[in-house]
């Protein structure tokens, strides 16, 4: 018992360190509530998994997104009052728990501290770092093939395609009335 409350006043004053480091950073814009997207959560090497902070009315959501599930801490500010929301999908090996979020508030402070002491020098390291897996966004297709495999067109060959479609929609645009190309 006095190890669990133990635990907890440390969970807790790592949530009070963390929160005090959030809000020297730019939270994402929103219509009321203060919302941030953390720094990831590392278990091991190529595993980034993203941390996203919730300020609203006095309780701070902190969510962990891990594998295909969220994990979610919902502590009441200045309390010691918190619950655990969410299990991590079969087979990670990850409890939602004390621990897990002793772990996960470590690594998150540490690269709040980093970010905020030299934030060019963290964004260079973690794009550096950062898995390609890991990565969202735009996918250029050149890089996108699987090794030793052949795109189904050369390049010669998308070159025209991409030229032809080109003077389609110059085409198009030339367009005008009384012409067999509709106009949008």
């Amino acid at each position: 018992m006095e190890d669990e409350i133990a635990v907890q006043r440390e969970l807790e004053r790592r949530l009070r360190r963390v929160l005090r480091l959030l809000e020297k950073t730019q939270p994402l814009s929103t219509d009321g509530d203060v919302r941030w997207s953390g720094p990831f959560f590392i278990p091991r090497s190529g595993e980034w998994w993203p941390t996203h902070f919730l300020l609203y009315r006095d309780e701070l959501f902190c969510n962990v997104d891990v594998a295909w599930s969220t994990m979610t801490l919902v502590w009441t500010v200045n309390s010691t009052k918190m619950r655990f929301e969410g299990q991590a999908s079969f087979g990670t090996g990850y409890q939602n728990g004390e621990a897990l979020w002793a772990w996960i508030l470590d690594q998150v402070e540490t690269r709040l501290r980093s970010a905020l002491a030299n934030p060019d020098a963290y964004n260079r390291r973690v794009a550096r770092l950062f898995p390609l897996r890991c990565r969202t966004g735009r996918i250029e297709r050149r890089f996108s093939w699987p090794l030793r495999s052949r795109p189904p067109m050369t390049p010669a060959d998308l070159s025209r395609l991409a030229r032809a479609l080109e003077q389609g929609k110059n085409a198009r645009n030339r367009s005008g009335p009384g012409t067999d190309i509709p106009v949008s």
